[in-house]
């Protein structure tokens, strides 16, 4: 297809270059005038009529469609006998090129972009119908900054059980053979499965067409390859079984072996983590496992802690007007570690310690405080029903390094009436505890405090309106307190402010539907989360400002976090969490059934962000430590809400409350 660079089609869109040419089409990078920044347009030509009513319904379909790891939809339409389809530019090397660079990647990368894909395509086989992508190879496959991939060219896809889409392959790369079965969401397993078998060897699979086409069994896939672990030729077989019903019954079920094997790793499989990673930096790791293992834990944290340099150190001298005027802030580029997920939690510190490297760049180990408390001894509030196995009340912990293993202990229950309780914060000294109850049974959700200090204390009410009150947050500077209030379950959401003492309540928000309020280290920004067109995002309200004008305010509105886009590049977000420093930023994203824990430098604005915990599990309730090292979180990977803890970078990650019963919604003590 001849587009030459400078064309404009529809009126908007000047082509850059081909990207890529195929036989159902080519792809073009292009520039949007009307946005003015780059998108990819895919074209077909002469599809009969057939064919571009079709190709209508997949527009659509896909427009529909928002993850973080597939490319959005922007527009569609048909000039002439083209027929356009445009999507958010990503860029960025293919897996495929990254391969060819690398010779052979490190298990933690190729693990972490597994459990990427897999989400994305989790996502998409839950879609009603269900969505099979019909294409994953390794040019498929974006790597972006910050190890983070995106699965690109539906060119091909369907819709299960969708007979009329006449496709040139198969997932499988093969000729299509007429046979349907090729075209079902394990198909999309079995090549996500060749995709990592490919990344793990640097081996095309082997003869994949009598693999799959003629059901015929081979030699095993491994042979000659004990350097990887044996969980992960277990699943990987597994996965790329001839006959479908020996797979798993899901993308879900495959990735959720890919994480749960990790228990039966052994030291010797973490030392292969990133061996290879290791070589190739002129073996700046491989001495370092010859001292780990015999010198002990003391000698292996000594030498981390010369390798690491604090991340909370880092200052941007060079802010720029898209940037907070929270003192401090960090340099965008100055935190550009890729993250992995966090290490088995039944690993001793020797091991996961060494077993998490990533991308070449050690692990951020913060370093241990005096007597072995972490978090500099501060508290852990929590709700919890470990008391009476029913009523959830507020309870605190402090978390420790015993024996080489993260622990929680000291745990004290610090409510006891039936009420039951949720959304604990502190007040910025510490001191006080601000909780969500019911007043009486029957009524609304009231906000109340408790003095820590003294365990005959008894509850303060502060808020006492018809309706809901929750999400409390303390300023900094001890004057007011934000929330969200709710009048009745079929209105929205508001975000109130009042004084610490809960005289003056009165609403912040007067349009949007907004919810979790969070105060900004200088007390006079306010993160919030909007929820508008089925999407949940970030924005803040500039409280400075908001106070020299008289209400009702001509900025009646907040201002978005992120400056680029609408409804922001992080997905739908929630329980934000930022430093006591204001550096960083974690948060929830939601993803289908699945929620995970992001963390973002706050000065890049959305820009972009780590992930910290991967797999399908529910997690959520980010609480950082005082000193941004640590942070808690609630976890459902054990099949019921516990309390976390993890570095700030992901690593280490432990169970902590270890309950048969409800844990969860941690804040640590200032």
């Amino acid at each position: 297809m001849e587009l030459k660079p400078d064309k404009i089609i529809n009126g908007r869109y000047r082509i850059v270059r081909l990207l890529d040419e195929g036989v159902t089409g080519s792809v073009f990078l292009a520039y949007d005038s009307i946005l003015y920044h780059e998108v990819t347009i895919k074209i077909d030509e002469c599809l009969d009529r057939q064919k571009a009513d079709q190709f209508q319904h997949d527009a659509l379909l896909l427009a529909r469609l928002r993850h973080a790891n597939l490319p959005k939809v922007i527009d569609y339409f048909n000039d002439g006998d083209r027929y356009c389809l445009v999507m958010e530019y990503a860029p960025g090397d293919n897996l495929r090129v990254v391969l060819d660079q690398e010779s052979r990647l490190g298990l933690a990368s190729v693990l972490s972009w597994a459990n990427q894909l897999g989400s994305a395509l989790s996502y998409l086989h839950k879609q009603k119908p269900p969505v099979v992508h019909g294409d994953i190879n390794l040019s498929n496959i974006i790597l972006t900054s910050k190890n983070h991939v995106l699965l690109t060219n539906f060119g091909i896809f369907r819709t299960q059980g969708n007979s009329q889409i006449e496709t040139s392959q198969t997932a499988s790369g093969l000729p299509d053979s007429g046979n349907d079965i090729l075209y079902n969401p394990q198909a999309d397993q079995y090549a996500l499965a060749a995709v990592i078998y490919t990344l793990l060897t640097n081996q095309t699979f082997p003869d994949p067409s009598t693999h799959l086409i003629n059901k015929t069994g081979g030699p095993t896939l491994f042979a000659n390859k004990p350097d990887i672990p044996k969980y992960i030729q277990a699943t990987l077989e597994k996965a790329l079984s001839p006959n479908l019903q020996d797979r798993y019954t899901s993308v879900d079920d495959f990735i959720l072996h890919l994480n749960h094997g990790r228990s039966e790793m052994t030291a010797g499989d973490f030392a292969m983590l990133n061996k290879k990673t290791a070589e190739k930096n002129g073996g700046t790791f491989s001495w370092l496992w010859q001292v780990f293992i015999p010198g002990g834990l003391l000698v292996a944290l000594l030498i981390a802690g010369l390798l690491i340099a604090r991340l909370s150190q880092n200052h941007n001298p060079n802010a720029t007007n898209d940037q907070l005027t929270t003192p401090g802030m960090l340099n965008p580029e100055a935190d550009n570690q890729a993250v992995v997920s966090p290490p088995p939690s039944n690993q001793s510190l020797l091991e996961t310690s060494t077993g998490s490297l990533s991308s070449g760049l050690p692990v951020v180990m913060p370093s241990l405080e005096a007597a072995g408390f972490l978090g500099n001894g501060k508290m852990v509030a929590f709700i919890s029903d470990r008391g009476d196995g029913h009523t959830r009340q507020i309870w605190t912990m402090k978390i420790k390094i015993n024996d080489n293993a993260i622990t929680a202990g000291d745990f004290l229950q610090r409510t006891f009436d039936d009420s039951p309780k949720q959304d604990p914060a502190w007040s910025p000294d510490g001191n006080w505890l601000l909780y969500s109850a019911h007043g009486s049974a029957g009524a609304g959700l009231d906000l109340w405090k408790l003095d820590i200090n003294h365990s005959s204390s008894s509850p303060v009410r502060l808020t006492d309106m018809q309706g809901d009150d929750f999400q409390p947050s303390w300023s900094p500077d001890g004057q007011e307190i934000a929330f969200t209030h709710l009048d009745n379950p079929d209105a929205a959401n508001r975000v109130y402010l009042m004084a610490q003492d809960g005289s003056q309540p009165h609403a912040l928000s007067t349009v949007n539907n907004e919810n979790y309020p969070v105060w900004l280290p200088e007390s006079n920004w306010l993160l919030i989360v909007v929820n508008a067109a089925n999407h949940r995002f970030f924005h803040f309200y500039d409280l400075e400002y908001l106070n020299k004008i008289q209400s009702p305010t001509p900025y009646p509105t907040p201002a978005p976090f992120d400056t680029k886009e609408v409804i922001g590049r992080f997905g739908d977000v929630s329980d934000p969490a930022v430093s006591k420093d204001g550096h960083f930023l974690a948060y929830t994203r939601t993803e289908g059934l699945t929620r995970r824990i992001y963390r973002a430098d706050f000065s890049d604005r959305g820009a972009g962000a780590f992930l910290l915990t991967e797999g399908i599990f529910k997690e959520s309730d980010p609480t950082w430590s005082p000193e941004a090292d640590w942070i808690c979180f609630t976890s459902e990977r054990d099949n019921n809400q516990e309390i976390y803890i993890m570095t700030s970078t992901g690593q280490l990650s432990t169970n902590l409350s270890r309950s048969p019963g409800i844990d969860r919604q941690p804040a640590w003590q200032p």
